[in-house]
Parts: structure tokens; C-alpha cells; sequence
């Protein structure tokens, strides 16, 4: 048995370690797995808003901006100055075809010393307001050079000056073309200078407050606005233009690209053509670099951080702070090649997360098959022991059953042969012999009719036939059948029924042969002073029977399995008590069929009582 339980938990074993094996590595790769397709789905993710995404953005100014089809560089500045395209630049360097800066011009570039904050010069007279209009507004004012386009734009300030002083309503006419300041569409008015930026730039000023002194602010609030876009587009290439003199300077920067402009400044400059003419729009970060910020947002999430980088290396958007290796780099589009982005995970838990729901699936999966074979190895452990234990309860009733069997036979044989060949010593002897045959044979025919029984059983073919029964009765009979053999022992056998009992739906039969075996039992197994009761009494609607004994008594242990098929509390052959252990099986089957229960009440050394219940009709 040792060894066939050895090898059954082996076969239990190992499967079962196999399978917790194979249940690890699968949540490992799990793990993996999640996090690739976390990469993978990420990957698409930046693929679509940090390239697609900026691409697209930038395809479609560049398509805004071939729209712009000025001929001269000086008119398509003037156009970005107040056309919505501001919002995305605030300032414009235009180069020409020999790399030279043509717009915006400085006062340091002419050769005539140009002094944009003084007053009209005192050798003109200026007292004729007509005459003053027509300085301000000259013909041709394409071809008027940047020195004297300062000297008119000093006149159109005076002019405003004078207009104020007069409260002259053409002021707010005056003043509204110059702060929008653009090119007319009329022939005869053109009064758009190409002039310095330092000039135009205080020119703006002067007019703005001009407007705020003489109470048109309110008025000329959309035109005003217009001006203060173009005093910072001209302020912000007035501080750039040294870095960026000549298109010589620009010649390492790839044509539709962004770049910051320097590690110290906060301007970012796109480099593009339109023309002949070479153009770097500037501005700053909110408005050049939106999309960035836009894909940013709408890639971050609660598992992962974003980081972007200009061409100078500096972290530009996302947590500088961060120094863990990212689990993705790439370009920000063909428009932004010096711009890296960089995704991080934002905790090393984010796998176990990611991957918790399938490894949960996994576990259980696994805890159930665990379980599964587990509880199959010990059902047939279980079945292998109990089937090894009745091949050796079969063996010993075999034994048992050819030791009853044989000790009456030959006891017969002997008295038959004794009497046959006439040894006995008188005639008195010849009764006491029969008499010793008769209880063999009626031994051995009690014995064959438990083996009939348990064969019937066993077939399940015991056919009970169940109607009203008198208890009294039945206790009755049953005594009666073993008056002999407790009248024949030194037996002391008192039998108390309860009076006015109802009657109990049973075999009569099969209920009597319950309570001979039963109180046989409590004969064989009591001492040489036997004292047995058989009581018979009504409680809570159940009907009783209770057989009582004084004999060795049974442990808590075998009082579990007194009731199996062949089991014998002594299983030795030498063993005083005759019997083959299925008396009180053939007991509980009967019990059973009678929708009845059978419980014993004992300790060793101090007797069993055996009581058994039926309901009454």
C-alpha cells in the first residue's frame, strides 16, 4: 500500500509542479508581453500626435503661407504684421537672392545718420497744414529710400501733433492709417514706408499715444492692437538681427525646419523660401511650437511622462527632473529634426498593472487545475486504499468465514461419528449429543442467512414489505428468539416497553432480525455476568428501540466504523467471539431502508447501549 500511494502522489505530484512551472513563466511572459504591446500601442500613439500629427500642422502653414502672393518681401511683412498669421509669428527677417537682410531695415545700415525721436527739421515751413499732408503722403513711396522714409514718417507724427492741437476731425482718419499702416488699395494713396525699424517702431508709439491723449482709444481699439503686434514683431528683430546679419548665417539650418535661436534666448525661428527671398519667422514657444504642446497633452496619461527637447539639448516640455532612460525616443517630424521627444513610464508597476487582469486569469486558471489534479490524485489514492482495504477485508472474511463455517461441521461430525460407531456410555448421552447438533446446525444456519442477507444487499435485491407494525410486537418476537440462548448463560435480560405505543411503519421481519442481532452482539461481546436490556419507548413522535449491555465497550475510534461491511473490532481467529463482521451492516441497511438512524452510546469497559429510531405512524 506504501509503495502504490508513493507512486500515485508522484503522479501528483510532478504534474502539479510542472504546471506551476509552466503558470510562472507564462505570467512572466505576460509581463513582457504587456509591456510590449504597451510600447507597441505608445509607439502609435507618439507616431500619430509628435510626427503625423506636427507634419500636417506645418504642411498646412507653409500651404497659408505660398497663399501670399505679394511681390515684394516689405508687403508680405507688412501682411503678416496684421494678418491673423501673427499668432504664429511675432517677427520677420527677409533676406534676397544675394543673402543680404532687406527687411526689416536698421538705422544702423544707412550712411546717413537718421534720428527718429527728434522733431521735423526747422529749415522746412511747416505752418501750412495742406503742405504738411502732402510731406506725409508722397507719391511713389516704393522708390523713396530708408532716410527719407524717416523724415515723412517724423511728418505724419507732426501731422497728428497738429491735428490734435486744432481738434481737426481728420485726426482719427489719420490716425487709424497709420497704426494699421498697410499698403492702400488705392493709386493715388499709398502710404506704406519702407523706413527703419527703430523709426517705425517709435513712429507706432507716437501715434498710439496720440490716440490715447485726444480720447479715440476706444475708437480705434482693433487698430491700436494692430500697431502694439507690429511695435513687438519689429522690437523682437531688432533684438535678434545680430545674430542672423546675412543669410550666410543660416546656411547649416535645413529649408522648412524650427530651431531654437540661440541657448540663452527665449525665440524660436522657421526657416523657409517663398520666391527669390529667403525668410526666418520668429517667435516664441506658445506660438510657434502649439502642436508640441497640444500632442503633449493629449499623449500624457497616468502612465506616462513626456520630455521634449530643441536642438540645444533643453528640456522644453515635461519634468526636467527625470533621468530614468526613456522606453522611446523620436523626431518630431520632418518640420522639427533637432526636436527629440522622449517617453518614460512613469512607475515600474505599470506592467504588473497592465498585466494583472490576465495574470489573475492565469492564477486561477492554474489554482483550479492545481486544485483539480490534486483532489483527482487523492479521490484515487482514496479509491486505490479503500479498494486495497477490501481485497483485505475480503481476505480476512474469507478466513473468518471458513473458520465459522468449519468449527460447527466439526463439531457435528464428531457427535454424528460418536454416535454412529455407539462410543458413548449410555443412553442419556445420545439426547445431550442431538441436542449439541441442533445448536451447531442452528449456528450454522444463522451464519448462512447473514451471508444471504449481505448477498441480497449487496444486489440490492432485500425486498422489504413495509406496513403497520405493533413495536410491542415486534420487540416481543424478537426476545423470544433469543430466550434459548440467554436462558441457557448465566444472563441477566430485563425488557421494559413503554404502554399505549403507536404503531410504526415497518417490515416485521426485517425489524425483528435488527433487534436479534443487536442483542446477539450485546451477548457475544459481554462478560461471563451478562446484563442486557431491551427498552422500547415513545419520544418527540420517533419510536425506540434501545438495546443495553455491560460488555467491553467500544472506543470513539471503532464506534466509526462498527457499522462497515466485515469489520470486526477483533479480526483475530483466535478470538473468543464468534461472528464475521456483518451483523451491525446488515443492521444499518435495514435501519436505512426504514428511513430510521441507528447511534451507539459507549466507552470501554463500561458497556454500549444501540439505539434505534423510527417514526410512527
Amino acid at each position: 500500500l506504501r509503495w502504490v500511494i508513493l507512486l500515485l502522489a508522484a503522479a501528483v505530484i510532478l504534474p502539479t509542479v510542472c504546471l506551476l512551472w509552466f503558470m510562472n513563466q507564462a505570467v512572466k511572459n505576460e509581463r513582457l508581453a504587456t509591456r510590449q504591446k504597451l510600447i507597441d500601442f505608445y509607439t502609435l500613439k507618439a507616431q500619430f500626435f509628435f510626427v503625423e500629427a506636427q507634419d500636417k500642422g506645418y504642411t498646412d502653414l507653409f500651404s497659408e503661407i505660398q497663399h501670399k502672393e505679394t511681390a515684394k518681401a516689405h508687403d508680405l511683412f507688412s501682411d503678416f504684421a496684421v494678418d491673423p498669421l501673427v499668432n504664429t509669428f511675432q517677427g520677420m527677417l527677409i533676406y534676397d537672392s544675394t543673402a543680404e537682410l532687406i527687411y526689416p531695415l536698421f538705422e544702423s545700415s544707412n550712411t546717413e545718420t537718421i534720428q527718429p525721436t527728434s522733431e521735423p527739421l526747422p529749415n522746412l515751413h511747416l505752418e501750412n497744414t495742406k503742405r504738411i499732408y502732402q510731406l506725409c503722403y508722397p507719391e511713389n513711396s516704393e522708390e523713396i529710400s530708408p532716410s527719407r522714409a524717416a523724415d515723412i514718417m517724423r511728418y505724419r507724427v507732426f501731422l497728428a501733433k497738429r491735428y490734435q492741437e486744432t481738434q481737426n476731425p481728420d485726426l482719427i482718419y489719420h490716425l487709424r492709417k497709420m497704426l494699421i499702416y498697410r499698403k492702400s488699395n488705392s493709386s493715388k494713396e499709398n502710404w506704406f514706408l519702407h523706413g527703419p525699424a527703430e523709426t517705425t517702431v517709435w513712429q507706432l508709439e507716437k501715434m498710439i499715444e496720440i490716440a490715447q491723449r485726444s480720447g479715440l482709444a476706444s475708437r480705434l481699439d482693433v487698430e491700436i492692437q494692430s500697431a502694439r503686434n507690429r511695435i513687438k514683431a519689429y522690437s523682437n528683430v531688432i533684438d535678434i538681427s545680430p545674430l542672423y546679419s546675412s543669410a550666410a548665417s543660416l546656411q547649416n539650418w535645413p529649408n522648412q525646419t524650427i530651431r531654437r535661436l540661440s541657448p540663452e534666448s527665449e525665440y524660436y525661428g522657421l526657416k523657409f523660401n517663398l520666391a527669390d527671398k529667403t525668410i526666418l519667422g520668429v517667435s516664441k514657444k506658445h506660438n510657434l511650437l502649439w502642436l508640441l504642446d497640444a500632442a503633449t497633452q493629449n499623449m500624457q496619461d497616468d502612465t506616462i511622462d513626456v520630455q521634449i527637447s530643441d536642438n540645444y539639448g533643453t528640456v522644453i516640455v515635461g519634468d526636467e527632473t527625470i533621468i530614468d532612460k526613456p522606453f522611446l525616443t523620436l523626431k518630431a517630424g520632418k518640420y522639427l529634426p533637432d526636436f527629440t521627444v522622449s517617453l518614460f513610464f512613469k512607475d515600474d508597476t505599470v506592467f504588473e498593472k497592465a498585466a494583472r487582469q490576465q495574470t489573475r486569469i492565469y492564477l486561477w486558471t492554474g489554482l483550479l487545475v492545481t486544485l483539480l489534479v490534486l483532489a483527482t490524485g487523492g479521490i484515487s489514492i482514496r479509491a486505490v486504499s479503500r479498494q486495497i482495504q477490501m481485497n483485505r477485508l475480503k481476505n480476512d472474511f474469507i478466513a473468518t468465514v471458513t473458520h465459522e463455517l468449519k468449527t460447527p461441521l466439526s463439531s457435528m461430525r464428531l457427535l454424528v461419528d460418536t454416535l454412529l460407531e455407539g462410543r458413548y456410555q449410555d443412553e442419556q448421552t445420545v439426547p445431550e449429543y442431538l441436542g449439541l447438533i441442533a445448536n451447531e446446525n442452528e449456528r450454522l444456519s444463522h451464519l448462512i442467512d447473514s451471508f444471504l442477507t449481505f448477498s441480497r444487499m449487496e444486489r440490492n435485491k432485500q425486498v422489504f414489505e413495509i406496513a403497520p407494525v405493533s413495536p410491542v410486537e415486534v420487540a416481543k418476537q424478537a426476545a423470544e428468539a433469543v430466550r434459548t440462548k440467554f436462558d441457557n448463560g448465566n444472563v441477566t435480560f430485563e425488557m421494559d416497553i413503554q404502554k399505549a405505543l403507536p404503531m410504526i411503519h415497518a417490515d416485521k421481519d426485517g425489524m425483528i432480525t435488527v433487534l436479534v442481532n443487536l442483542l446477539d452482539n450485546a451477548y457475544k461481546y459481554s462478560n461471563s455476568d451478562k446484563q442486557i436490556q431491551l427498552n422500547v419507548y415513545q419520544q418527540n413522535g420517533i419510536i425506540c428501540f434501545a438495546v443495553k449491555d455491560n460488555g467491553i465497550g467500544i472506543s470513539k475510534r471503532v464506534q466509526k466504523r462498527i457499522f462497515n461491511r466485515f469489520y470486526q473490532v477483533d479480526s483475530r481467529l483466535s478470538r473468543t467471539a464468534e461472528g464475521c463482521g456483518l451483523g451491525l451492516s446488515i443492521v444499518k441497511f435495514v435501519v436505512d431502508a426504514h428511513k430510521g438512524t441507528i447511534d451507539v452510546e459507549s466507552q470501554p469497559g463500561q458497556g454500549s447501549t444501540f439505539r434505534v429510531k423510527l417514526p410512527q405512524c
